[in-house]
């Protein structure tokens, strides 16, 4: 199995954030707990001693083996199976020991060495499961083809779901105890046959895949009985009469199913499975007198109670979220759209359980799904769509086409929602570990709701992240913008919105009062007639919470855009700059355009901020009069732009001289940013019978302990790189959206053409590709981790690089025959998209040798094909 048949790189750390997350909940870190040697004893010397229950040993276990998995088939590492699982077993283990080791800071978690043992058994058993030599041995794939992981997926979690905890006993009273149910108290519930049935034609659907549709029954009728055979014998699983009508029921339905087409029983079983999913989530179906209280913290009631009742009851949720899916997308269906329609769905079932009695709604299930969405778009399904022999040409040509059109629209977008969520997970840890440090600011102490819950740091943290994000977003759209007067204004808002309600979601009231200021412009005009008295007269007909609504967030929006936006000036300029058609004038020209455009709406931003601010901070802190009589607001302005123009540097440091250069900058932006600091605040502030200067109040524990000037200094320095790399950080991850020439440039194209950043859309071209070039392309896209449209222009760049290629391209496009390996082929049309120069590069050739584009690519491709055959 070639490792390209999976990007496991983010389901691994998506498995480990939870693995984590669920380790060291719920995230109430404690530094004095770790100072007690008793603790550190018992976690050394603790050998299981009240810890063999059957939910801490499996669970323990259980915990790992998705990640050894999940890390075993997509180990690059060549060689042996001991050397290519080694490190994975060696970086697992010290995961778990960091894990336990910092479940000794949580007071309410019970840590212990041996914890890490079971862990690193279940790593193991992972690895063991995910061995390629196994995999392939086992369904008789050869190295070419690779497996359909989503498919096995599929499988395993049905298993999972019906033999959980799969701890086997040969124990005589246990099995009298499992056939209990079926034998001597019988039991019928519809809704549990119709979950099992539906289960068994699930695993029909995926036998049919893996084996075909002909051995896909009577393995099914041996997988059936097998299971049943050995629920008695596995601990906690009990055999009822529901379970045995379902499965008979499931069979039966497979077997009739079997006399359909792919498409009809698709259609079938995703109307069955959320039928079923339905009713499984609005049972009791009785109507509650007041609201269920809703679990906000997500995946709380998965680590909460029973450890065993908890997994059974998600594996049976993943299985459904899984199959619906999965069967979304062998239908053709987008897997984004399909994970957006299950995601909705889901949360509406939640919602209604709030009125169900005996139901606990939870926030948790639509992220379950979004979750599962992103692991599904990791796997890989090569096997032809349904039954390659009785499809019509037709049907596999759409599935190609959707196939290309799902790869290419959602893999930026998931590129970048793990690492944002992942980062921001690191810094949430870091702010609250910084939160309990003595000497920290109180104002910064009290910021957090929940008492710095953790899940309103990592919010919080997503609202920091969202500054440099915001501005790549605004720089795309300034740059694409006829009308930057108005784009940068608009796009500015739109931002501050976003950031207003994360920050909503994450700080305090008070905190955010601080921040913004209060909302006292109604009772300023009413009151003190500051605008006179036509304004006063139409705010007196106005309600004052109309007033404070609208007011809120213009404030906010003037505090938030002058960062922003010379985030998002100094962006622009950098993607100008990669544009090697815009000299340096040129870009010097339009970025004095741009701040020409930005400078009213900094001057707004300016007043409502400062000369109208309601929040005593922005009275107080900042310097009436400066150096050359200027009001401290001009010096932290240009304090923004410098740590602004800091960041784009470290942002867009893709070599190691930009990476040279972008740390110099850095380092030299020390004394100036304190300098500029320094002069925009106030050198003397009397409150409270104190006196402490701006700088003391902003990085200072409080007004009363004040720090000499090179603890404040130190304290810049600190506040200063964090800030920097936090809007760097969001640059970062949001440029390879919003700058396909830069991601392409990054992902080391031999090109050296790049698209403007002026022009709106590049070229979008039908291509007539075989079957075997089109497998060859999706091969090649995967193995270099690219999407579709990438690896075709990777190859295009390498096909018109060589020496001589116009000739050889116009030599044989004339030709007749067909090419070699297409002989009773039919052309399937993809959409694709190409780089500006490719276009009008092809179209030139085209043009010359009379023959479509599309003809042209092809050729183009079978070229570089047979240069590939040849040198391997």
């Amino acid at each position: 199995m070639p490792v390209s048949q999976t990007s496991s790189r983010g389901i691994i750390a998506i498995v480990a954030a939870l693995i984590a997350y669920g380790s060291l909940y719920p995230l109430a870190f404690s530094l004095h707990q770790g100072t007690s040697s008793d603790v550190w004893v018992q976690f050394l010397t603790t050998r299981g001693e009240g810890r063999d229950s059957l939910s801490n040993l499996v669970g323990n276990i259980a915990l790992f083996v998705p990640l050894g998995f999940f890390a075993a088939i997509g180990d690059p590492a060549a060689g042996g199976r001991i050397s290519r699982f080694r490190p994975i077993l060696v970086w697992g283990m010290l995961f778990a020991l960091t894990l336990q080791i910092l479940q000794v800071l949580i007071p309410t978690r019970d840590a212990a060495l041996v914890d890490a043992v079971w862990n690193t058994l279940g790593l193991g058993i992972g690895v063991a499961l995910g061995s390629a030599a196994t995999l392939t041995r086992w369904f008789r794939t050869s190295a070419e083809q690779p497996l359909p992981m989503a498919t096995l997926l599929v499988a395993s979690l049905w298993g999972a779901n019906e033999l959980l905890p799969l701890v086997p006993s040969i124990d005589p009273q246990l099995v009298k105890d499992s056939l209990k149910p079926l034998l001597i108290e019988p039991h019928f519930a519809l809704a549990d046959s119709l979950a099992t049935a539906i289960g068994i034609g699930v695993l029909g659907q995926a036998l049919a895949r893996l084996l075909g549709e002909r051995a896909s029954l009577p393995w099914l009728l041996l997988l059936a009985v097998l299971v049943l055979a050995v629920k008695p014998f596995i601990v906690i699983v009990e055999l009822d009469l529901s379970t045995v009508i379902g499965f008979a029921m499931g069979c039966m339905t497979w077997a009739l199913l079997l006399r359909f087409n792919g498409q009809a029983r698709a259609t079938v079983l995703l109307a069955a499975l959320f039928l079923v999913l339905t009713l499984t989530s609005l049972e009791s179906f009785h109507l509650a007198d007041e609201p269920n209280p809703i679990g906000r913290i997500p995946f709380a009631e998965v680590l909460e109670g029973s450890m065993l009742v908890n997994a059974r009851a998600l594996i049976a949720n993943l299985f459904f979220y899984t199959a619906i899916l999965w069967l979304f997308r062998l239908h053709g269906v987008s897997l984004g759209r399909a994970s957006l329609l299950l995601a909705l769905w889901v949360a509406l079932l939640e919602a209604a359980q709030l009125f169900v009695i005996g139901r606990t709604p939870s926030v948790t299930e639509p992220l379950w799904v979004l979750l599962v969405a992103f692991v599904l778009s990791r796997l890989t399904d090569q096997a032809q769509p349904w039954d390659a022999r009785r499809t019509p040409a037709r049907a596999q040509a759409q599935y190609h086409a959707d196939t290309a059109r799902a790869l290419t629209e959602t893999t930026p977008w998931q590129r970048l929602l793990l690492p944002f969520a992942v980062i921001a997970a690191l810094g949430a840890a870091a702010l609250l570990i910084l939160l309990q440090l003595p000497g920290i600011p109180y104002n910064l102490r009290e910021l957090l709701l929940g008492e710095s819950h953790p899940l309103a740091a990592w919010v919080f943290m997503l609202a920091v992240l969202w500054i440099g994000a915001g501005a790549a977003w605004m720089a795309h759209l300034i740059n694409r913008s006829r009308w930057p007067i108005l784009s940068i204004p608009t796009t500015a808002f739109v931002a501050a919105m976003v950031s207003l309600l994360l920050l909503m979601l994450s700080v305090t009231q008070e905190s955010l009062l601080d921040i913004a200021g209060s909302t006292n412009l109604h009772w300023f005009v009413t009151n003190k007639d500051i605008w006179g008295e036509p304004a006063r007269n139409l705010f007196l007909a106005v309600d004052p919470d109309v007033v404070a609504f609208v007011e809120r967030p213009v404030r906010y929006a003037a505090l938030y855009g002058p960062i922003v936006i010379f985030l998002a000036l100094a962006q622009a300029a950098w993607m100008q700059l990669q544009n090697q058609d815009s000299s340096v004038r040129t870009v010097a020209t339009r970025l004095g355009w741009l701040m020409l455009n930005a400078l009213p709406w900094l001057l707004l931003c300016k007043t409502i901020v400062f000369d109208w601010s309601s929040t005593d901070n922005l009275n107080e802190l900042i310097t009436r009069e400066g150096l050359f009589g200027l009001h401290g607001d001009y010096f932290l302005y240009a304090l923004m732009a410098l740590l602004a123009v800091d960041a784009v540097l470290i942002a867009n440091a893709h070599s190691r001289r930009a990476a040279l250069i972008a740390v110099l900058v850095s380092i030299l932006s020390i004394p100036l940013a304190w300098w500029l600091l320094d002069q925009g605040l106030a050198d003397q502030v009397e409150k409270y019978g104190l006196t402490f200067s701006g700088v003391q109040f902003l990085l200072g524990p409080d007004r009363s302990d004040l720090l000499s000037e090179e603890a404040l200094l130190a304290r810049w320095v600190a506040v200063q790189t964090a800030a920097v790399m936090t809007f760097a950080f969001g640059l970062r991850l949001a440029s390879p959206i919003f700058t396909p020439a830069a991601r392409s440039a990054n992902r080391g194209r031999t090109s050296t053409n790049t698209i403007s950043p002026n022009r709106r859309h590049a070229p979008v071209i039908t291509v007539n590709l075989t079957e075997h070039q089109l497998d060859f392309l999706e091969q090649v896209a995967e193995q270099l981790g690219l999407d579709l449209r990438s690896a075709l222009q990777r190859i295009l760049d390498s096909v018109l690089d060589e020496e001589q290629a116009e000739s050889t391209l116009l030599d044989q496009l004339p030709r007749p025959q067909p090419e070699a390996g297409d002989l009773g082929q039919r052309l399937h049309a993809i959409p694709i998209a190409l780089r500006a120069d490719q276009g009008q590069r092809l179209s030139g050739i085209a043009e010359q040798a009379d023959v479509s584009v599309s003809r042209t690519i092809r050729r183009a491709l079978h070229l570089f094909m047979e240069s590939t055959a040849d040198s391997s």
